[in-house]
C-alpha cells in the first residue's frame, strides 16, 4: 500500500496547484517527509495528510 505522494501525484490527487500544496506544507495542513537520497533531498506528502485533507474539504471544514 502507497504512503507517499510526490508532490505531482498529490496535485492531481487534490486538484490545488502545487503553489498551493506548498503553502499546505508550510502552514502544516498537509504533512511532508523528506528522504535523502544519492541525489540530494526528496520531498514526498503522506496519503494520510492528503486523505485527511479531502475527507476535511468534502465535509466543507476547509476553506481557502
Amino acid at each position: 500500500m502507497k504512503t507517499l505522494f510526490t508532490m505531482e501525484e498529490c496535485v492531481e490527487q487534490i486538484g490545488r496547484s502545487s503553489r498551493t500544496i506548498q503553502r499546505y506544507l508550510k502552514d502544516g495542513t498537509l504533512e511532508r517527509v523528506i528522504k535523502k537520497t544519492k541525489k540530494g533531498r526528496e520531498r514526498y506528502i503522506t496519503v494520510a495528510s492528503v486523505a485527511r485533507y479531502i475527507r476535511n474539504e468534502s465535509e466543507g471544514e476547509v476553506n481557502e
